[in-house]
């Protein structure tokens, strides 16, 4: 199954990243009870750090929907 998350504001992707390396699951609750030794990472788009968080929400909205990610199929709640 497939999750797709998004990074913005002052700690991005880094920040994003050391919560999931710190939780297992960056309190997301499909990743939860999931082995973290599992999981594969991608870099799906690059955007520039000034942009409105929500812009990037979309973007995220968008790979979701071309993905399939969203719960049944994949591990996004939202």
């Amino acid at each position: 199954m497939s999750y797709v998350g998004s990074a913005y504001g002052a700690d991005n992707l880094l920040g994003r990243w050391l919560e999931y390396a710190k939780t297992g699951h960056g309190d997301n609750a499909r990743l939860k009870g999931r082995d973290p030794a599992n999981f594969e990472f991608s870099i799906l788009e690059i955007l520039p750090d000034n942009l409105d968080s929500q812009y990037v929400i979309e973007r995220e909205v968008s790979w979701k929907i071309r993905l399939g990610t969203r719960w049944p199929k994949g591990l996004n709640a939202n």
